[in-house]
């Protein structure tokens, strides 16, 4: 995996290189940008498999606006915000836990059981 730097050198994502990245039931293909919830297909764009893949590879902090933000290149007050919200709803599961003040994370307690744990 990758790591991209947040400017200032504050704080670092791990952002996947490619390839596939799976917990709680979530599959996500990097390389076909597809991305799956229990072996169902999730209608997603881009950019919100980019965040989706974020998040789950660092899925045991949480994930700050700016970082996020400054991780993909985005701009604008509410684009990450959207962006959860239309892969919230894809999922059908309000699975990304919002830490107030701080960002968000995923809530394992609301997806399927990993098999890996």
């Amino acid at each position: 995996m990758a790591r991209a730097e947040a400017i200032g050198g504050r704080s670092v994502l791990t952002v996947p290189g490619g390839g596939t990245i799976e917990a709680f039931g979530l599959q996500v293909d990097l390389g076909g940008y597809k991305a799956t919830y229990g072996g169902r297909p999730l209608t997603l764009t881009a950019s919100q498999i980019e965040v989706l893949a974020i998040l789950l590879a660092n899925r045991l902090r949480v994930c700050s606006r700016r970082e996020l933000s400054q991780t993909l290149g985005l701009y604008g007050a509410r684009t990450i915000d959207v962006m959860l919200s239309n892969i919230r709803s894809q999922v059908g599961v309000d699975f990304i836990k919002n830490v107030y003040n701080m960002g968000w994370i995923i809530d394992p307690a609301r997806l399927l059981p990993d098999p890996d744990r």
